[in-house]
């Protein structure tokens, strides 16, 4: 049986904040938009309606509004059901409802691509993910903008608006030309195209757009093998070692920087990573990309590190200052001064320029070592899966970091272990 409940996105704010109707059914779940703003000293959380007051009609109004809403989510849901043979899902009722409020006015209909994007950004800060039921992550939100930005620089470029009508093959390549002119990195590129066909494929959904040449395999989503680094355990413990008692700036980034390299959280996670998730011998956390909880062992260089902080963690940085404060770290190791080599296809061009492996150094290297230095150590990929979040094998093999030299080895050691357990038996 569905449950239908009304909150308040902000129920301390001091102006009006937006209502939503949180309906879960059957293990799914949806917050809808109600279009309802209200002083949170006018709402009866107890009687899920705002509280209405002389002289003000357009409470009575919108009041009613929440009635209309929540009977036609009843309505929409029983007949899917009847029409179907099972409950909807959350994207299902939500369209439905979406049609059977006329939310989907004729005006939203003639928004052109920049238009729709930049609603489309609006509405996502305060939708949730429809696999989480949490709202979407601020980076995601970011990604979103830099594709309207793109679409702004390039549609002021070529002095017209883009209109749904115009996103066809021709489209896609000048705009793949345009990322290329600008310098873009293949993988950025590929990114931009990810996100807008993600936004082509809503307003799809929506009806605001009729025109699916985006669905063609020719508008696909370009990417290259990325080529970063990874540190090995013996580089980390010459990390760990060094003695930076005179730099207390330096100590507090290699802190966390090798609790980062222990736990495999993003920067994200790890910025504000404090000592109520630790419970027992483990770091419990609900990562902020993904929404999903998570346990990972207390590694025996994170405990003395903490004992180190006097019970407290390391002190975080913005992003940006830790990885340059990373290099100067990685500048004391004089095995990090190693050469490698970097290939990357940029500006239609592809490089391949020899770097000194702590100048690559960066606060993601850390989640990269914790999951390729478990790999070698003959981990299972799932149990680590279970940390890093990664969805597939394939995905997870990508990103780890092993040489062929490394493969072999892992399968050296197989064929060893399984020799000397025949003997013994």
């Amino acid at each position: 049986m569905a449950k239908f409940n009304f909150y308040l996105r902000d129920g301390k704010s001091k102006t009006e904040t937006p209502i939503y109707l949180f309906i879960s059914w059957d293990g799914n779940r949806l917050k809808y938009t109600t279009k309802v703003s209200v002083l949170p000293k006018l709402w009866n959380a107890d009687d899920q309606c705002i509280i209405e007051k002389k002289g003000h009609p357009e409470l009575i109004e919108n009041n009613i509004r929440l009635s209309d809403l929540q009977t036609a989510a009843k309505r929409v849901i029983a007949k899917f059901k009847n029409d179907n043979g099972r409950t909807p899902s959350a994207k299902e009722l939500k369209k439905a409802i979406d049609v059977e409020m006329q939310d989907e006015t004729p005006a939203e209909t003639n928004l052109n691509l920049l238009q729709y994007i930049n609603k489309f950004i609006d509405e996502s800060v305060h939708r949730t993910n429809e696999k989480t039921g949490k709202p979407i992550a601020r980076g995601t939100i970011n990604t979103y903008n830099q594709v309207k930005d793109l679409i702004q620089t390039y549609s002021s470029e070529k002095r017209k608006n883009i209109e749904f009508a115009d996103v066809n093959l021709d489209f896609y390549f000048d705009l793949q030309k345009y990322m290329t002119g600008k310098g873009l990195a293949t993988n950025t590129i590929g990114k931009r195209i990810a996100i807008l066909k993600t936004i082509l494929r809503d307003a799809t959904e929506r009806g605001v757009n009729r025109n699916n040449a985006y669905q063609s395999k020719r508008f696909k989503v370009t990417r290259e093998k990325t080529d970063n680094i990874y540190l090995t355990e013996s580089e980390l413990m010459e990390i760990y070692r060094l003695d930076l008692s005179k730099n207390k700036k330096l100590d507090n980034v290699r802190d966390l920087f090798i609790i980062g390299c222990w736990t495999g959280l993003r920067f994200s996670d790890l910025s504000r990573l404090s000592y109520h998730h630790i419970i027992g011998d483990n770091i419990e956390i609900e990562t902020q990309k993904t929404r999903e909880s998570v346990s990972i062992p207390l590694h025996h260089i994170i405990k003395a590190i903490i004992s180190k902080h006097d019970g407290k963690l390391p002190r975080a940085l913005t992003n940006q200052k830790m990885n340059d404060y990373l290099k100067e770290l990685g500048e004391k190791v004089e095995s990090l001064h190693e050469d490698t080599y970097k290939k990357i296809t940029k500006g239609g061009l592809e490089t391949n320029t020899r770097i000194e492996k702590y100048k690559r150094i960066t606060t993601h290297t850390a989640r990269r070592s914790f999951a390729s230095n478990l790999f070698l150590d003959g981990v299972p990929s799932q149990t680590i899966m279970k940390i890093t979040g990664h969805k597939t094998e394939k995905s997870f093999m990508q990103y780890i970091k092993i040489t062929p030299q490394e493969n072999a080895n892992i399968i050296r050691l197989h064929w060893e272990n399984k020799s000397k357990l025949s003997v013994l038996k």
